[in-house]
């Protein structure tokens, strides 16, 4: 049951929900990233509504769950190279941005691809999907 929730974050701000399974946490995370609807009430998110702006909502935020959808037949390059095209841009023009935005700048981007990603550990796996979510809002701002 998620109801009667409020939560006010400042800029730059990371926080967590915690609480037992079935507690709601994963679907308030859903509802604020605008992947599904609130059965009632209002959501915002950094001035935006989840429903009516999700549009540009999706451009300033990323979701990724804990099973990531990366391709583990693919090299760590392929992925990366794969989901950057998606959002028409470049792991090159990542790394320019990461230099200029300092959030970015400090996820401490993967610069060494060697290998398939299928022989990366889970830990090495999420940072490769957590940079590929990062293409998507890294996109919006180039």
């Amino acid at each position: 049951l998620t109801d009667h929730i409020g939560v006010v974050e400042t800029f730059a701000e990371l926080f967590g929900f915690i609480g037992p399974d079935g507690a709601g946490k994963t679907t308030l995370i859903r509802i604020l990233a605008s992947l599904i609807l609130p059965d009632e009430g209002t959501a915002v998110v950094t001035g935006l509504d989840v429903v009516k702006d999700y549009k540009v909502l999706r451009t300033k935020l990323g979701y990724m769950p804990g099973r990531f959808s990366l391709y583990h037949d693919l090299t760590v390059e392929e992925n990366l190279r794969f989901f950057a095209g998606i959002f028409n841009t470049t792991i090159e023009e990542l790394g320019q941005l990461s230099l200029r935005c300092p959030i970015i700048g400090g996820l401490n981007l993967i610069t060494k691809f060697s290998g398939l990603l299928s022989r990366w550990s889970l830990i090495q796996a999420s940072r490769v999907g957590i940079q590929c979510l990062v293409f998507g809002v890294a996109s919006q701002t180039a």
